[in-house]
């Protein structure tokens, strides 16, 4: 009875650490960024960088209609350019504010 106690304990103990490390096997964590970085009157840069190699992409909405949500395409960061991404927010109008 009391080997059975001590196998459950441990596998709740080993169970509760996977569950909070699981997600990074699947996640790559942001290393600096997201910033902006240059913006014009109807464009915005968002500079950001990885830890390691990851697919990147901003989500983007004038502040004043959160509803309709604009995603920047794909990118691909990698060990060659420092896991960094420079993306372009192409959909966006003067004299409007937007969160990232």
């Amino acid at each position: 009875m009391n080997q059975t106690k001590s196998f459950f304990v441990l596998f709740i103990t080993g169970f509760i650490v996977s569950l909070f490390s699981f997600h990074k096997l699947f996640a790559t964590s942001l290393q600096n960024g997201p910033m902006l970085s240059d913006l014009t009157y109807r464009e915005a840069q968002i500079w950001t960088q990885t830890e390691s190699p990851a697919t990147v992409s901003v989500h983007y909405f004038e502040t004043n209609n959160p509803g309709e949500i604009f995603i920047t395409p794909k990118i691909k960061t990698t060990e060659s350019n420092g896991c960094t991404a420079n993306l372009f927010l192409t959909k966006i109008e003067p004299n409007r504010k937007y969160s990232y």
